[in-house]
């Protein structure tokens, strides 16, 4: 009797085996989006520092990354509260990231060139590099004083339910009054154009012409298994 039961649970455990194997082996390959690596970058601006170019730890194929940006500076509205008019606070707190190649990271601000009116600074960049599954597009536009908006025709055409823009910006006059001529709205005309357009132009009282603004903007798309909400 104990012989059978011993039969028993090795056919058992035979089928079971065969039964894994073949789920294994004929299991289809997923379809999202594969991050392969995710790496951290911090860059210590000092008052007089205009770019950085930190190395990063390996190389990134710039055509399947993007980066994340969080700024963080010293005493930016003391400096921009009482700036004159041809320095402006602002501008020494917007810092710009990007690829200078597949091992360089470029971070870089707009400053007025004496140091009393810039500050020290931080910057934290976060890469996000897929193995598969995505495509990112990038590009610096320059929005003039006069202009709401800019309209930039993509390197070719993207799903539009898979797909989300980022920018950063950098502009060396900025008044403490007019600081909605800095921030600025991402959408897409259609699945070839995204339209990079201005709050507003300057109205106030204490007016001063809105600044030449870059633009440093990229374009992600998730081409598996992913749906993105405007």
């Amino acid at each position: 009797m104990k012989r059978q039961e011993r039969r028993g649970l090795k056919i058992g455990v035979s089928v079971l085996l065969g039964i894994s194997l073949g789920i294994f082996f004929h299991v289809r390959a997923p379809e999202a989006a594969q991050v392969k690596r995710v790496e951290h970058k911090t860059t210590e601006f000092g008052a007089g520092d205009l770019v950085i170019l930190p190395d990063l730890d390996a190389p990134m194929d710039t055509t399947k990354s993007f980066i994340l940006q969080y700024a963080e500076v010293d005493l930016l509205m003391d400096y921009g509260v009482r700036a004159k008019a041809e320095y402006g606070g602002e501008g020494s707190g917007m810092f710009s990231s990007y690829f200078e190649d597949i091992a360089t990271l470029n971070v870089v601000r707009l400053k007025a060139s004496d140091t009393e009116y810039s500050v020290t600074g931080t910057v934290r960049n976060s890469m996000v590099e897929f193995s598969d599954g995505a495509k990112v597009f990038t590009g610096l536009s320059s929005v003039a004083s006069d202009k709401y908006n800019r309209t930039i025709i993509l390197p070719e055409s993207v799903n539009l339910s898979k797909s989300f823009p980022l920018y950063t910006t950098r502009g060396i006059v900025m008044q403490a009054d007019e600081t909605e001529t800095q921030f600025f709205k991402m959408t897409f005309v259609n699945s070839t154009a995204l339209k990079i357009e201005r709050y507003r132009l300057p109205t106030a009282t204490g007016y001063t012409a809105a600044p030449v603004m870059s633009v440093q903007w990229q374009v992600v798309e998730l081409t598996d298994d992913a749906i993105v909400h405007n």
